[in-house]
């Protein structure tokens, strides 16, 4: 969510951010902490915030540390496109920036709205790779307004190398969460994969996973990488 206080124009009112917020914006000189799902409820509470902003991935306690610390909790949980447009409007009313919010969730709109690129092809956005795990639900969802299919199964789920080699994806497409340097090199090894027509035509493409993963304003330059590398540029 850090990104989407920036392009609010709101980091003035941000006391701490998460170790991997810095792959999205400028955070300045600000203390670095572990996400939400190793969230530290003391070190936070140092910090003498107003209100902690809590966003996936969630585990189970820590939320409930940090309101035993005495803290005010925001929690989202995004999944689609929609949650994504709501919380970027939830964050704006908080932080006096609804002007701002409804800038930044038409750009998006418009982003999405442009000319698909990629009708018929199909398309596997692999999340991370051992276990295989698809995509989250906006990422099928920007995939399909990109005109492609979104293979093999649903989003945010795991899944098995026979799925993906039934599903003969045209793309693959890598977004390893946390990563910032993606080799494709190991997914052209995967014994079997040599039959896949991503694998067999050299289309297994790594991307700015950041871009995609985080959801807020960043889809913007997401989608816009996407449509490259489903273009073939």
């Amino acid at each position: 969510m850090t990104g989407t206080l920036h392009a609010l124009g709101a980091m003035e009112h941000v006391v701490a951010v998460t170790r991997y917020c810095s792959r999205v914006v400028d955070i300045g000189d600000r203390p670095q902490l572990e996400t939400t799902w190793s969230a530290d409820a003391q070190a936070i509470a140092a910090l003498e915030p107003d209100l902690v902003i809590a966003a996936t991935p969630y585990r189970a306690g820590k939320i409930d540390e940090l309101l035993q610390a005495g803290l005010d909790v925001v929690c989202l949980y995004p999944r689609t496109l929609a949650d994504i447009e709501r919380h970027i409007t939830l964050l704006g009313r908080i932080t006096g920036t609804a002007d701002a919010a409804a800038s930044i969730t038409a750009a998006l709109r418009a982003e999405l709205a442009m000319a698909p690129v990629a009708a018929g092809q199909r398309v596997y956005v692999e999340m991370w790779p051992n276990p295989l795990r698809t995509a989250e639900t906006w990422v099928k969802e920007i995939v399909e307004a990109l005109g492609a299919d979104f293979v093999p199964a649903e989003p945010n789920v795991q899944i098995t190398g026979e799925q993906i080699i039934d599903a003969a994806p045209d793309v693959i497409v890598l977004a390893w969460a946390g990563v910032a340097e993606i080799d494709p090199d190991p997914v052209y090894a995967r014994p079997g994969w040599q039959q896949i027509p991503a694998v067999r035509d050299g289309r297994v493409l790594p991307v700015n996973e950041i871009m995609l993963n985080a959801p807020g304003p960043n889809l913007v330059e997401g989608i816009r990488e996407l449509r490259q590398v489903l273009r073939g540029e």
